[in-house]
């Protein structure tokens, strides 16, 4: 009594996937890769050979496909002379994140690189005890660690994992 649970498994497959390449793809695109490509959307400055326009618009520019589990348990109990108690943990572990390019396909798990984070696991845990109009609770998040691609380039780069966490105090009056 009081627990909950829950597993869901998700695979989906997006084809003709309708989105902006994302600025760091054009770029990466157009300087890092031996066959360049998208060099055609950068615009520079004649004068001074900066940057003023990178074209990004929404099109249909390949297709993404994900698989991974979602999970959450939740357990809530109570005690007439000390209060309620309710747990909660939910979280997700990511199998594949792939998005495909008309230049190049990019496994994004693990990796902070198309405009998005895409760790293997990330977690929410909280806490929360309420007794006679006061509460406390504790949040902790974690992040499993992620490799910062340098110049478009998952090869390299560094790895972190983060961890957050808060505890809020309440009193209703």
């Amino acid at each position: 009594e009081g627990l909950n649970m829950s597993v869901d498994y998700f695979n989906i497959t997006i084809d003709d996937a309708l989105q902006p390449a994302g600025a760091r793809v054009i770029l990466g695109n157009c300087y890092s890769l031996v066959a360049r490509g998208d060099c055609d959307k950068i615009t520079r400055d004649p004068a001074t050979g900066l940057i003023t326009r990178i074209i990004d618009v929404e099109t249909n520019i390949g297709s993404l496909k994900t698989d991974g589990v979602d999970f959450n348990v939740n357990y809530e109990h109570s005690y007439p002379e000390i209060g309620r108690f309710r747990h909660n943990l939910e979280g997700t572990w990511l199998n594949h994140f792939t998005s495909v390019f008309p230049s190049r396909t990019v496994e994004g798990v693990g990796v902070y690189d198309l405009e998005g984070v895409y760790p293997r696991w990330k977690a929410n845990f909280t806490t929360i005890w309420g007794f006679k109009g006061a509460g406390l609770g504790a949040n902790a998040r974690y992040i499993h660690s992620i490799r910062e691609c340098a110049d478009n380039n998952c090869q390299e780069g560094t790895e972190s994992a983060m961890l957050y966490y808060s505890v809020p105090l309440s009193k209703v009056t």
